[in-house]
């Protein structure tokens, strides 16, 4: 089983990510609608929990082999909410995960159950258009799929409260994976 989820913002160098990333005139997203697999040193964690989002289980029943071309529907849309521990500015989330491999077996990058020694994968990072102030207490609300089509895989993610956020990285227009 594999599980995903966290808020994180890169603390003081949000305002020079979103500006690294978008250009000179701020019209270029695709920096900021690229999802980045990044050591995370210096970031300031908003919340110090990690939410699960979806689970893929392996091998695939063969009930669940509704997919493209007769394989496993691997699609996934989560709505889940965080609630802010301390006031800052959130430039995007991190994404984790954790390995149930067999037994009492398991690998994972969520810094509460992180495997020891473990240093070689690191979380993803959901980056936002616009970094948002947030106060401890607020609950911040996101939504985030995993989308598939005949040839690609990609995220798309956006912010639904406390303000609503466009759709990031729609029909992987900047960032995709081919199959």
């Amino acid at each position: 089983m594999s599980r995903a989820g966290g808020a994180a913002s890169f603390g003081g160098t949000s305002g020079n990510f979103q500006h690294q990333f978008s250009g000179r005139n701020g019209t270029n997203m695709v920096g900021l609608e690229t999802p980045y697999v990044v050591y995370l040193r210096r970031f300031l964690p908003l919340t110090s929990t990690s939410t699960p989002l979806w689970q893929f289980d392996h091998p695939v029943p063969l009930e669940n082999n509704d997919g493209l071309a007769g394989g496993p529907d691997n699609r996934r849309h989560a709505n889940v909410a965080f609630t802010i521990e301390r006031s800052g500015c959130l430039t995007g989330f991190a994404g984790y995960f954790d390995c149930d491999l067999f037994a009492d077996e398991t690998l994972s990058i969520v810094p509460q159950t992180h495997s020891e020694g473990m240093f070689s994968w690191f979380p993803i990072y959901f980056p936002l258009h616009q970094p948002i102030d947030v106060a401890a207490g607020q609950t911040i609300t996101l939504d985030i799929w995993r989308c598939v089509d005949e040839h690609r895989v990609w995220y798309e993610w956006c912010v639904v409260s406390p303000v609503r956020t466009a759709i990031h990285n729609i029909q992987g227009r900047s960032s995709c994976v081919g199959l």
